[in-house]
């Protein structure tokens, strides 16, 4: 039997399904809280972060394998006030992507 590329991204869909749910059940989202990906990444105090980071990872992770490519998670803080705390997704130039990509 041979297998097409859309059997074998389906069969690694399922396989990660449950994993990856749990994993956000572990970290689940402030109730009523709505995260936007903006032109500085997520931007919100850190305690409200917490849930993001186990999904931006996975979004970087599934990127870099879709893409063949090299996606990074960039954390800031800094000697700004505690809102300011921020995720990004970061190509391998080091540049933040952009919604679009």
């Amino acid at each position: 039997v041979t297998k097409t590329t859309s059997d074998v991204n389906r069969q690694f869909i399922q396989s990660i399904e449950a994993p990856l749910r749990s994993l956000a059940k572990r970290y689940p989202k402030p109730a009523g809280k709505v995260f936007r990906y903006g032109t500085v990444g997520f931007r919100d105090h850190s305690d409200v972060l917490d849930s993001v980071v186990p999904r931006l990872g996975i979004l970087a992770a599934l990127r870099s394998m879709a893409t063949n490519g090299v996606t990074g998670v960039m954390i800031t803080a800094s000697h700004n006030p505690a809102p300011d705390n921020g995720l990004k997704l970061i190509d391998p130039n080091g540049e933040m992507l952009d919604i679009s990509r």
